[in-house]
């Protein structure tokens, strides 16, 4: 019998675009694993596709976090390209889109 637990946190998160999500996983070098309605990334992040809810362990709060920014960089970076803006990240985690 293991003499450790492992505690996880339940936390909002809206992702609706797994193509997204996954594309900033692996920007970040994580390892996602998609399996039906889960996403699994290194065995320390659980997204619950339909739930929009993600449960991490709580060692790895800052892991969630800076998949969410990338996760919105990735999302700004499509629109973009698709609508023809040039996109220019400004200080912090600031952007700035504009028309060419």
């Amino acid at each position: 019998m293991p003499c450790y637990s492992i505690q996880y946190n339940s936390i909002e998160f809206k992702a609706k675009h797994i193509s997204l999500l996954i594309e900033a996983a692996k920007r970040l070098g994580y390892r996602p694993q998609h399996s039906g309605n889960l996403l699994y990334i290194d065995n320390t992040i659980r997204i619950f596709l339909d739930e929009q809810k993600a449960e991490v362990r709580e060692d790895s709060q800052s892991k969630l976090n800076e998949l969410k920014r990338e996760y919105s960089k990735v999302g700004l970076e499509q629109i973009s390209k698709k609508r023809k803006f040039i996109l220019k990240m400004k200080e912090g985690q600031k952007f700035e889109l504009r028309r060419y």
